[in-house]
């Protein structure tokens, strides 16, 4: 289940992607591609991404375990059991 540090990780990642790897162009980055991934974010695209994570909050609704669905709609600061990390704008 994905928690606060997870997704400050993936922003912290990014950041670093955006100032050490885009100003060596796509070449640069192909080393961390596997054989078949799509191609990386251009710069205004990895921006726009970024920007979008920053604004997002994670939280955590519950969930049938069996049929996955939502059973409780108000989301949570913590994570629950039964439950699944959803991020939203909050």
């Amino acid at each position: 289940m994905m928690r606060r540090r997870d997704l400050a990780t993936i922003r912290a990642a990014l950041r670093f992607w955006r100032d050490e790897i885009v100003p060596h162009g796509v070449n640069a980055a192909s080393p961390y591609f596997r054989a078949g991934d799509p191609s990386p974010l251009e710069r205004a695209e990895l921006i726009r991404l970024l920007g979008n994570l920053e604004t997002l909050k994670i939280g955590y609704v519950k969930v049938d375990p069996v049929g996955k669905k939502v059973l409780q709609t108000r989301i949570q600061a913590k994570p629950q059991r039964n439950g699944a990390a959803i991020l939203y704008r909050g």
